[in-house]
């Protein structure tokens, strides 16, 4: 996991209950919103008994996280929003929260996520922006440092970005949509004084050279010429996902075989 920013406060950490009152509270609260079943109460029953402090499997690597049956989500998404599970910003990056926004009701997170979105479409954003931006940037914020809205700071921003970018040099896959909902973040953090100041300037996109830096210099042309035919054909976004996929084979070709002809 990412090490927290120097500069952030520190993390308050919430009083975790044993694995039994663990187990207890989520079944409670799956019990309170009408859901359940054998198979989630399962997963939840077996990961509490191979880490009954739950903050442990978040130093597994990302691969044995990323592993865990779906059935476990329920209960990860438990803990989180309870404040009792930090799962590393790599996780959060690469991970969907679909259930996001039913599991914060009545948690902690509630008011700061309604206050955020509030405030985003003050500022300007829709409100299918602003929810959507709120779950995939302050969300995943209050998540991993504990910490509320009005602590939160421009280090826990590049945080999450800096995972992200981690992410897209591992597997190829692009963070168009995690880097607009931390702009959306950032605008809506300093219009609330929560931070100092605001987002940089949108940036002109890198060049097809640039992006493809890395990519085996015998096969770079190749790849620059046919993206930049494919800008005839094809949406703009379609061809930036193309380049961001090029980019990953072509690394991974320097590195397999610098000698290519």
């Amino acid at each position: 996991m990412l090490p927290a920013p120097a500069n952030a406060p520190t993390p308050e950490v919430a009083p975790v209950p044993s694995a039994d009152g663990v187990l207890s509270a989520w079944r409670a609260n799956q019990a309170a919103t009408g859901r359940g079943n054998p198979a989630s109460d399962w997963a939840a029953r077996s990961f509490l008994a191979r880490w009954p402090h739950s903050q442990d499997w978040a130093d597994q690597s990302l691969a044995a996280r990323l592993d865990l049956a779906p059935s476990t989500m329920s209960l990860l998404m438990f803990l989180m929003v309870q404040g009792w599970l930090r799962p590393g910003w790599d996780w959060l990056a690469a991970k969907k929260l679909s259930s996001f926004w039913r599991e914060i009701e009545g948690s902690r997170l509630e008011a700061d996520m309604s206050r955020f979105c509030d405030t985003a479409v003050i500022v300007g954003f829709t409100e299918i922006q602003a929810k959507r931006a709120a779950s995939q940037s302050v969300g995943r914020l209050l998540i991993q440092t504990g910490r509320p809205l009005e602590a939160l700071t421009v280090g826990d921003l590049d945080e999450l970005a800096a995972a992200c970018r981690a992410r897209e040099a591992a597997t190829g896959q692009g963070w168009r949509h995690y880097r607009s909902a931390l702009v959306c973040a950032h605008t809506v953090l300093f219009h609330l004084d929560i931070v100092g100041k605001p987002p940089e300037p949108a940036q002109q996109p890198d060049t097809f050279e640039v992006r493809l830096a890395d990519c085996h210099p015998n096969l770079r042309p190749a790849f620059v010429a046919y993206l930049e035919r494919k800008l005839g054909t094809c949406r703009p976004k379609t061809v930036s996902s193309l380049a961001t996929r090029l980019a990953h084979f072509g690394r991974f070709l320097a590195e397999t075989d610098p000698d290519l002809v």
